[in-house]
């Protein structure tokens, strides 16, 4: 800014000190001006706007013409030449900025599908295929559908490299996951829910089951064809259901289905087609109806079952080949598992009318009962000797049917929700309810792949097919309106790896938790943003996710909630602000009604400052200093309430705001003891923190409203803090129930602890967020107010509405960023439907919930870019090294908004070449050094020519004393006779022995000895 116009700007007339300011009213002609000819650029949904009825006649009551929204003509022709205006002069809206593909999300709730080889996994989110190494854990290949989001998939059984996905929309795609080559679709125009392949005997083809839901429930059997063959394809009803149906399972051949509905299986038979046409497939449907509500369940035909069981009406009704035996494995909601063997036959045999009633104790189940909650994942070994099931307890169990005894792998990181067997049985693919996925060998139960995504607190969609049991958190909080769950997620980026990023995350998300319900983030997790990979995750509270995890009453014992949390300048500290509420059963006996419960819950609320430093050593988090209740009342037991948490961009310190009024400003300090520097073990200095300086704001509200309570005012609902950009002033604002609140900002000075000056009517209501950008404080209430603090004027004021929020959610459901590097700040602001009516005693249900984003510069009094998320987003921060931001949603998903002209953080993709197979893709560290002369016997005779007197005499220096020396035993060449099969079914010792025997029997390795010159 030159001399002149620095000089001009100060001329300006400023209002004087005693006299009231109304900000909000304060406006610019040139403003007036733009704001009436409809140039600020702001979409139709953020505007405070009022629509008038227009005549049909297009005329108002004087005769004049007017435009459809009640303007004028001359003002809409206005309002376009401006419009066209600002899009010349910035190239067309939007056209500046650019979103990121999503980055992260949840994988789907369905079984991981592992590769013929075993080599690579297939997960999926909503709108990508993920194939990942399991030698590595990492991602290889991305196959992104061209729109929708995924439903289901699954693997051809007729070409291992095929993949069949169902978007939701009713599209089915053929893709080649091996080469990622363009899919091949069809188009169905159904909802589908799930998908099944089998394939017929002597076809190429597979047969395609889809579950599609609507009025009913519908299995359907489907024979594609594509290119000149696609008039071939063929549909085939198989069953129609007006109970929801959980899932279904089809049998290799297709001859028998296993249907899951909520308490009941229903098994289909068929005669095993002869041909590939779907006319054939008539199935013949039986149904078992259970004593529980079905939350898992699993089937296998396993051979050895007793060919003179049967009798000659179950040979023709039966599709099992004779000696084969279906059996079922069903966990319910109550955590047992009830094992049926030969379930098929016994059913056949009791419809037969001459068999004896006395035998119809045949279906009695094996009933197996270890898990406290409902069953989360149940599967059949290989060989069909035993049952692997998991849940809630972070367990995976084991059991042997013959014997009836159970192994134990405790303390996962988080719940089970599925579980896979590998083709050959050597692994277990387990997801986990933390967004994670773990292969373990089923020898040593070890884990060989750990593939995590982001695992942030996320909004589920409610499946009315999965039962709700009694000891989950929505027992204990039951909301009116599903908003109020939703709670804003502090992530902050790491200074020493900008590509970074720290966010507290729950320690497990089933999928059977509604998602009205709040759940308590202890956890901390790592997550870069360029990979794509999670880096690390550590408790930061105390949790419950390993440990017996339930009270006497069957409740669940609640964790602390990170609820804030900021990161230093340098990087090396690490501030939390965490919170414990005991619920609301343990406490209710205590009063009589529902106002003073909630009292006694905020008298035994725990808050804790934490102050954490980064070991580059063990690179974790080590806890330095503990405050315990940082804030409180004066003469109050109870401690009070954190609203917010910022970091010094300039120095090492933190600052706080309460529920007291009380802004206190935390610095470290060197221990000292009798003049001494206390040292740690390593001999560095000890550092604590404390309380530097303690500012108190306005405590009480003056007004002139009749209706106003004065108990109402006691506390504040919200407090917001900011640092400027050098870190000499911290802003600081109070919001109050209701209109009580006077919009007051004070600018606190950080040296000295001392409030330098107090603007009031800054803003109305619903306080937010407050940031500096350059001179400029910008304050995100119910408008967007930008005041420059050297001219000490407003520069502009934008209102906006939003529907179906209260003012109380406002700071939860509102953001606001800024970035110092291109001078701009950001809003994201939800854009809520509700199904329901919001009133006291009545169920809600968020029916669409999407959130609007502007960036914005401070001299403009209208949006530069703008988008539209389609969730909800949770988290809005700035980049740090560069221009740009990035938002997190409540689908677990991060976006990278940026500048066109690049991106502040780069994005690495998959590892392997896109429209290349994988087969000539090495994901394996080099192991050269100790190959072994057998495997590679061609390579090494035809590097030992001898073709030159050097390389004669380099043949001649070779080690022959070979009495000491021993072949090189790979791991993995022990793995490939170990992990052939489970323990329970390895092959004969003696196989074992000399497999093992051979390999440390052969030949070893020639070595070469470097010789001296």
């Amino acid at each position: 800014m030159s001399a002149e116009e620095g000089s001009s700007r100060r001329k300006r007339k400023r209002a004087p000190k005693d006299q009231p300011r109304e900000h909000q009213k304060k406006r610019s002609r040139k403003e007036e001006e733009k704001i009436t000819d409809g140039s600020t650029g702001i979409p139709d949904e953020s505007k405070t706007l009022v629509s008038h009825p227009v005549p049909g006649n297009g005329k108002d009551q004087h005769g004049k013409e007017v435009a459809h929204n009640g303007e004028s003509k001359k003002v809409r022709s206005r309002r376009h030449q401006q419009r066209e205006k600002f899009k010349k002069r910035h190239g067309g809206l939007g056209s500046p900025w650019t979103v990121s593909e999503p980055i992260g999300g949840w994988f789907l709730p369905q079984d991981a599908v592992f590769s013929m080889d075993e080599k690579y996994l297939i997960l999926a989110h909503k709108q990508a295929i993920q194939i990942y190494s399991t030698a590595t854990s990492l991602l290889v290949r991305t196959l992104p559908i061209p729109s929708g989001t995924i439903a289901a998939y699954a693997l051809s059984e007729s070409k291992s490299n095929s993949l069949y996905v169902a978007t939701a929309s009713g599209r089915i795609l053929l893709w080649d996951w091996d080469t990622g080559s363009k899919p091949i679709h069809w188009e169905l125009g159904t909802t589908i829910c799930g998908i099944a392949t089998t394939a017929l005997e002597g076809s190429p083809h597979d047969v395609v089951y889809t579950h599609e839901t609507g009025d009913y429930h519908i299995i359907n059997a489907h024979n594609f064809r594509s290119g000149p063959e696609k008039s071939k394809t063929e549909l085939k009803l198989v069953l129609e259901s007006k109970t929801p149906i959980q899932s279904f399972q089809v049998m290799p051949g297709g001859s028998i289905i296993v249907v899951a509905l909520q308490r009941s299986i229903m098994i289909g038979t068929t005669p095993k087609p002869t041909t590939a046409t779907l006319q054939d497939f008539v199935y013949t449907w039986r149904e078992c109806k259970l004593p529980q509500f079905i939350t898992a369940f699993d089937a296998c035909i396993r051979s050895g079952a007793d060919p003179s069981a049967k009798s000659s009406t179950s040979q023709k009704s039966s599709s099992q080949p004779q000696g084969e035996s279906l059996d079922l494995a069903i966990g319910g909601v109550d955590g047992a598992i009830l094992v049926f063997e030969d379930i098929l036959r016994k059913l056949i045999r009791i419809e037969n009318p001459r068999k004896p009633q006395t035998e119809a104790e045949d279906l009695t189940p094996q009933r197996l009962h270890w898990h406290r909650e409902a069953v989360g994942a149940v599967k059949w070994s290989l060989d069909g000797n035993y049952v692997i099931s998991g849940g809630r307890e972070t367990v995976l169990l084991m059991w042997q049917l013959k014997t009836g005894r159970r192994q134990e792998l405790p303390h996962l990181t988080s719940a089970v929700d599925s579980l896979v067997v590998s083709p050959s049985g050597a692994s277990y693919a387990v997801r986990l309810a933390d967004n994670s996925v773990i292969v373990l060998s089923t020898t040593e139960l070890k884990p060989k792949t750990n593939i995590a995504g982001i695992q942030s607190r996320r909004l589920m969609e409610e499946d009315s097919t999965l039962p709700r049991t009694k000891t989950i958190y929505s027992q204990l909080e039951k909301w009116t309106n599903p908003l109020s769950a939703i709670q804003k997620i502090p992530v902050a980026m790491n200074p020493l790896n900008p590509s970074q990023i720290l966010l507290p995350v729950p320690s497990s998300q089933p999928r059977s938790e509604p998602s009205s319900t709040h759940l308590p983030a202890p956890y901390l997790q790592t997550f870069d943003l360029s990979t794509a990979h999670h880096v690390s995750r550590q408790a930061l509270a105390r949790n419950n996710a390993t440990d017996f995890n339930t009270a006497p009453n069957r409740l669940r014992i609640r964790e602390p909630d990170i609820k804030l949390l900021q990161l230093s300048h340098d990087g090396m500290w690490l501030a939390t602000v965490e919170e414990w509420i005991p619920p609301r059963t343990d406490v209710q006996h205590l009063e009589e009604n529902e106002e003073y419960t909630k009292e006694e819950q905020s008298l035994r609320r725990e808050i804790y400052l934490k102050f954490w430093l980064w070991d580059k050593q063990r690179e974790i988090w080590m806890l330095e200093t503990r405050i315990d209740a940082p804030h409180g009342l004066p003469g109050e037991c109870a401690p009070s309430r954190v609203f917010d948490l910022a970091s010094d961009p300039n120095k090492v310190g933190f600052a706080t705001v309460g529920e007291d009024g009380v802004v206190r400003i935390w610095q470290p300090k060197t221990r000292m003891r009798d003049g001494t520097m206390v040292r740690g073990s390593e001999k560095e200095g000890l550092i604590s923190w404390s309380n530097r300086y303690s500012v108190e704001l306005e405590s009480k509200v003056e007004t002139l409203d009749a209706d106003f309570s004065p108990q109402s005012s006691a506390l504040p609902i919200n407090a917001c803090l900011a640092y400027s950009t050098d870190g000499s002033v911290l802003a600081a604002s109070q919001t109050w129930p209701e209109n009580s609140s006077p919009g007051l900002v004070h600018i606190i000075d950080t040296d000295i602890g001392f409030v330098r000056r107090s603007m009031p009517n800054l803003y109305t209501t619903g306080l937010a967020a407050l940031g500096f950008i350059g001179p400029f404080l910008v304050i995100l209430s119910d408008s967007v107010t930008v005041w420059d603090l050297v001219d000490d004027e407003l520069s502009y004021s934008i209102p906006f509405s939003l529907l179906n929020i209260s003012a109380s959610q406002k700071p939860s459901l509102l953001h606001l960023a800024i970035n110092t590097i291109d001078s701009t700040f950001a809003i994201a602001f939800p854009v809520v439907e509700l199904d329901g009516t919001a009133l006291p005693g009545h169920e809600v249900s968020i029916k669409k919930a999407m959130s609007r984003l502007m960036v914005f510069k401070p001299q403009q009094p209208y949006p530069v870019w703008s988008t539209t998320f389609s969730n909800l987003v949770m988290s809005l921060l700035s980049a740090r090294t560069g221009k740009g931001y990035i938002a997190l949603d409540s689908a677990s998903e991060l976006r990278i908004i940026s500048p066109k002209a690049g991106s502040s953080i780069p994005l690495i993709g998959p590892v392997a070449a896109a429209e290349k197979s994988l087969a000539g893709f090495k994901d394996e560290e080099s192991e050269d050094g100790y190959e072994d002369m057998d495997e590679h016997k061609g390579q090494e005779d035809a590097g030992l020519q001898i073709d030159s007197p050097e390389r004669a005499q380099q043949s001649v220096d070779f080690i022959e004393d070979t009495e000491n020396d021993k072949p090189v035993v790979r791991p993995e060449q022990l793995a490939q006779i170990f992990d052939v099969s489970p323990s329970f079914a390895l092959p004969p010792v003696k196989d074992l022995f000399s497999a093992v025997v051979g390999l440390y029997a052969r030949k070893p390795r020639v070595r070469e000895v470097a010789t001296s010159a």
